[in-house]
């Protein structure tokens, strides 16, 4: 549904939104995708609702960014967000899974199974999401957004 809104969407709103884009700082991109993935998480104490809104919305930015970009450049160049966004993706998957987790615990313990909180796992999987953010980061400060400007 995201991706339809956005295809409807992108003559008029997402031009605008393009254009509206300045280049952000390894810093600035890490830490507003950060808190997307940390927004994602928190979204377990309301069950996933939250988690499955903030989800809608980037895939929607994503597909009026893409849909937008293929009209005003070339295919190639739209092809240099692919490796950044695949780090991204990989990360909004463990976020989802920690998400998840958090949800599990809840409905067990709310069942009174009283499992106990697996922090080390937890750990592993915050560590491993923040690790893939600094990865695209990275691609996106020193790659795609080069390419996009030549």
């Amino acid at each position: 549904m995201a991706i339809l809104l956005a295809w409807f969407l992108q003559k008029n709103f997402c031009r605008t939104l393009i254009k509206g884009v300045d280049h952000k700082s390894f810093f600035e991109l890490l830490n507003h995708n950060f808190f997307i993935q940390l927004s994602i998480i928190l979204g377990g104490f309301t069950f996933g609702i939250l988690s499955f809104i903030i989800l809608f919305i980037n895939v929607f930015m994503v597909f009026a960014i893409v849909f937008t970009l293929l009209q005003v450049t070339s295919a190639w160049k739209v092809l240099v967000i692919v490796p950044h966004g695949v780090f991204e993706l990989l990360a909004f998957i463990v976020s989802f899974k920690i998400m998840m987790s958090i949800i599990t615990f809840i409905i067990k313990n709310i069942e009174n199974k009283k499992e106990k909180f697996d922090f080390l796992s937890f750990s592993l999987r915050v560590s491993l999401m923040i690790f893939l953010l600094i990865i695209a980061a990275s691609i996106e400060t020193k790659v795609s957004y080069k390419i996009l400007l030549y």
